[in-house]
């Protein structure tokens, strides 16, 4: 039960820390597109483009989140190595 809980906190923690650096990238990179905001018509004034859903990038965070979240697990419940003198 431990190492489903280490791997279930460890997920969580990966997979936001991902969807915030990703965040922060997009933010980083975007560039607004003016000259559609300027040849606007007043009834597409109030309309938002907020852009393309992939599910493979979404798919491809989760993944990468669950195999790190693996390998914090594995390292975390590692047997103790005895050593003799």
């Amino acid at each position: 039960m431990k190492k489903h809980a280490t791997f279930l906190g460890s997920f969580l923690v990966v997979y936001i820390g991902l969807q915030i650096l990703s965040g922060m990238v997009l933010t980083m990179f975007y560039s607004a597109e003016i000259i559609h905001s300027l040849g606007s018509t007043p009834s597409t004034a109030s309309e938002v483009a907020f852009g393309e859903v992939s599910f493979i990038r979404g798919a491809g965070m989760v993944v990468v989140a669950a195999v790190i979240a693996f390998l914090i697990t594995k390292v975390c419940h590692r047997p103790k190595t005895q050593t003799h003198a």
